[in-house]
């Protein structure tokens, strides 16, 4: 009797081992399944968005299809790098000759409002300082364009300060002038010398140094695919301040 009690036991902890295994192999291969398709659709979804593997960060899309102005979407190019966030209108919006408007393909100014309100909306909570990038191409006098460059990058100030809207958190709003574009031989159409160009700070810092890393931003990411040692002015203002 004490020999078959001991055979019941072993075969009821037997059957019960095997069960506990079962359940444990069935788990793995469901979890190990799920880690697979999930690493593969994040690789499908990379390639998507950028269209290639690189060490270096490429540019993403951000909204593409937001407030269709004359049958095509605006698009916000995000370029990140390690202190700043760039944001840059894609390249058939730029301010429009001799004027503050920013202009689209078919020749129309674009609601820059709009846009903005859009963009604060959706990433503006995330980031510390923003800076407005006022630009001017290589037509025309140096002090009427500097002026000019200042005063854009003084319009997206405003607009980005209506759209911060009752925001009162200290954040500052900075105007960044890169002046006029200094060389006008090779380039027969200057419109990518006049890209809307925003900066977003990813954390407040000392705003005495402000100015320079802007600087080594602007040669190392190259936006618009220039430095700012084309253009004839980096001035940054700090008197913009949000729900001032």
């Amino acid at each position: 009797m004490a020999i078959q009690s001991k055979r019941k036991r072993f075969r009821a902890w037997s059957r019960k081992f095997h069960q506990e295994v079962l359940v444990g192999l069935t788990i793995a291969a469901i979890c190990s399944l799920a880690s697979f398709s999930w690493r593969e659709w994040g690789f499908k979804s990379t390639i998507t968005h950028t269209g290639t593997q690189s060490a270096e960060p490429m540019p993403v899309l951000v909204d593409p299809t937001a407030n269709a102005l004359g049958g095509s979407g605006q698009t916000w190019q995000f370029v990140p790098d390690r202190d700043f966030d760039l944001f840059v209108l894609s390249g058939e919006y730029h301010w429009g000759l001799g004027t503050t408007d920013v202009l689209g393909p078919d020749g129309q100014a674009l609601d820059m409002a709009r846009q903005m309100d859009t963009l604060i909306e959706q990433y503006g909570r995330q980031y510390g300082d923003l800076i407005a990038v006022g630009t001017a191409s290589c037509e025309g006098d140096i002090e009427e364009e500097n002026d000019r460059a200042e005063k854009r990058a003084d319009h997206l100030v405003t607009l980005l300060r209506s759209a911060l809207g009752r925001l009162r958190d200290g954040r500052e709003i900075h105007a960044l002038s890169l002046g006029k574009f200094h060389d006008c031989s090779g380039h027969r159409n200057t419109v990518n010398q006049r890209r809307i160009l925003l900066a977003a700070e990813k954390t407040r810092s000392c705003p005495a140094d402000l100015r320079d890393r802007l600087y080594q931003l602007f040669q190392r990411r190259r936006p618009s695919g220039f430095t700012p040692d084309d253009y004839s002015s980096f001035e940054l203002d700090h008197e913009h301040r949000s729900g001032g």
